[in-house]
């Protein structure tokens, strides 16, 4: 971890012009293995630091840097510059530190050499091709990464997190008769050991077999079964109904309509700094407040939204860590606070998949689903999403359709929700893995399903 002692200096001493300052500094190391057919064919190692400010006088500014080397009295200026010429008159909130994160993580870092990362690809690379003869190609990119996280502001807030994880991304081209196939998978954990290969395979296995045997669909209402990929992907833009933002602003479909009913009483929401199923952790967010465990929907009901200390203050409610700055899939640096999820994922049930499969017994198995972040209408809750799928009859698989649209409002299928599964996975989102997302199977009592 890097040091941050000369920011840390002048906050407590800041020039007279500035009122309060705060700094947010974050580490990303990483270095990976890939392999194919037994032997390395890439490794690779980044070194990303980033360091946001903003400070405010009369209203507030923003800076950024990725050097470590600029002087810290020149970065906390800029961004009182930026806020002194800026017409907005916008002052925002920073952290107190009887608010903020109360303690300091563990200075951890991942230590697994190269030959571990190899070792591990190689032997997850020979199980995939062992589960499916089809398989004609596997590569495996095993990373190990240190992610750091600061927040330092001038009311005494000091914290600082450090931990590791691991990820394995796995790509399989496959070939049956004269037709290529493809899946992928990524999975991530705290630890090397703790990366599960069993789910992997079985994920590239059922994703190559859902592609097989393509034939005609007919548009209609189906009773329909989700898969895990495609509820993470939903949720993948549909979290930001439960933004604070989103909700004051009047531009989520489930504005007002706090303890109320939106959807069947199984259907459970959760965010959460920490989960099983996923490495990455948030103890605390970008202004220092504390990663809260908190239930967003509970038995249908809508019981809490994320927020940041802005939307907290104007609503009159806790902070629940959830300020960001990276809200969807950009590569543009954000230096204003967003809020943004955790780990937010629906909760599981305790079917397995082939128990959804049966008790729809005839109906359509949603498989995957693209396009995610232009098909839903945070809004209004409408969407229509591109996908495929696989023909149910009798409880069984019988033949994969595509070119798919299934299409409604996302209360109604929340409403139309009657069983979900234990299948749950979490996946990391954004470049710099700023939350996670996740969702088991899902079971639908109706839903639309267009076809060419």
């Amino acid at each position: 971890m890097f040091e941050l002692v000369d920011y840390e200096r002048l906050l407590q001493n800041l020039p007279s012009e500035i009122k309060e300052a705060e700094v947010n500094a974050e580490l990303h190391t990483k270095f990976s293995v890939g392999v194919s057919e037994g032997k390395v064919i890439s490794t690779e190692a980044s070194s990303l630091t980033e360091i946001f400010v903003r400070a405010s006088g009369e209203s507030t500014g923003y800076a950024y840097t990725q050097s470590l080397e600029e002087p810290a009295r020149d970065v906390i200026l800029r961004g009182y510059e930026n806020g002194s010429c800026s017409n907005t008159g916008k002052r925002d909130i920073i952290n107190t530190r009887d608010r903020a994160y109360s303690g300091n993580g563990p200075e951890d870092s991942s230590n697994e050499n190269m030959e571990t990362l190899r070792d591990t690809a190689v032997a997850l690379e020979n199980e995939i091709l062992r589960s499916e003869s089809d398989v004609a190609k596997a590569t495996v990119k095993i990373s190990a990464a240190t992610v750091g996280m600061h927040v330092l502001n001038s009311k005494g807030v000091k914290v600082s997190y450090s931990y590791p994880v691991y990820e394995a991304e796995t790509v399989v081209m496959a070939q049956r008769g004269r037709k290529e196939y493809n899946a992928s998978c990524l999975t991530t954990s705290t630890a090397i050991d703790g990366l599960d290969k069993g789910f992997i395979v079985n994920r590239i296995k059922e994703s190559l077999e859902n592609q097989y045997d393509i034939r005609s669909f007919q548009s209609g209402y189906y009773s329909a079964v989700l898969s895990s990929r495609v509820v993470v992907n939903i949720m993948t833009t549909l979290w930001q109904l439960f933004s604070g933002v989103k909700y004051m602003e009047g531009s989520s479909a489930l504005c007002g309509r706090l303890g109320e009913k939106i959807g069947a009483d199984v259907l459970n929401i959760s965010d959460t700094p920490v989960h099983p199923k996923t490495g990455y952790i948030y103890p605390f967010d970008c202004e220092g407040s504390r990663g809260k465990d908190q239930k967003l929907v509970s038995g249908g009901r809508l019981e809490g939204l994320m927020h940041n200390l802005k939307t907290s203050w104007e609503l009159g409610v806790e902070a629940t860590g959830n300020a960001g700055r990276r809200a969807l899939l950009s590569g543009a640096v954000s230096t204003d606070i967003l809020v943004i999820p955790k780990n937010i994922y629906i909760e599981p049930g305790e079917k397995n998949l082939d128990e959804l499969l049966q008790n729809m017994e005839e109906g359509i198995y949603i498989t995957d689903s693209y396009d995610i972040f232009h098909s839903i209408n945070i809004g209004s809750g409408d969407f229509n999403i591109p996908c495929r799928g696989v023909m149910i009859k009798k409880g069984r698989k019988e033949y994969a359709v595509t070119a798919l649209n299934i299409c409604g409002n996302i209360l109604d299928l929340f409403n139309n929700i009657e069983e979900i599964g234990k299948d749950i996975n979490l996946e990391p989102i954004i470049m710099l893995k700023s939350y996670c997302i996740g969702g088991p199977s899902i079971r639908l009592k109706k839903l639309q399903v267009n076809g060419k």
